[in-house]
């Protein structure tokens, strides 16, 4: 069973993924992150690199930053960012007219947070994302 937070926004290819290929998932308020079926994975979605970024630097990234600390300790946390993107490496690179963060300063936040709370950040295109959440938390299809 997955566990999807309830203040997850945009997540209806997520939720088609699901239904259509018989994985069972159960809406409710997660403390943290947006995803977990409750074994010490937890899934931190994220839209796209100008989402990660708006949440790093609003009160300088004061909630965020108390969502990974909520974490339970020895769980693994995911980051997925909705990116076409290959690697982490590549976040250097990243620009956007929305955002006065650059990519080089971004990467350095990512980097910083990744020790801290030890985060594993995955890539991937929007249309995987369902697929890649039931894989980490360990749910086949039915």
């Amino acid at each position: 069973m997955i566990y999807v937070d309830t203040r997850e926004k945009k997540n209806e290819h997520i939720i088609r993924y699901f239904e259509k290929n018989g994985i069972c998932y159960e809406r409710k308020k997660l403390d943290v992150c947006d995803y977990t079926s409750g074994t010490g994975v937890w899934i931190e979605r994220k839209q796209n690199l100008l989402e990660l970024a708006g949440n790093i630097t609003k009160e300088n990234g004061r909630r965020i930053k108390a969502e990974f600390e909520r974490v339970p300790p020895e769980s693994t946390v995911y980051v997925l960012i909705e990116e076409k993107i290959s690697c982490l490496e590549d976040v250097q690179n990243w620009s956007s007219k929305h955002s006065k963060l650059f990519g080089a300063t971004l990467y350095r936040y990512m980097v910083s947070y990744q020790k801290r709370h030890n985060l594993k950040y995955i890539f991937c295109h929007k249309n995987s994302t369902g697929r890649i959440i039931a894989e980490l938390l360990g749910e086949r299809r039915r």
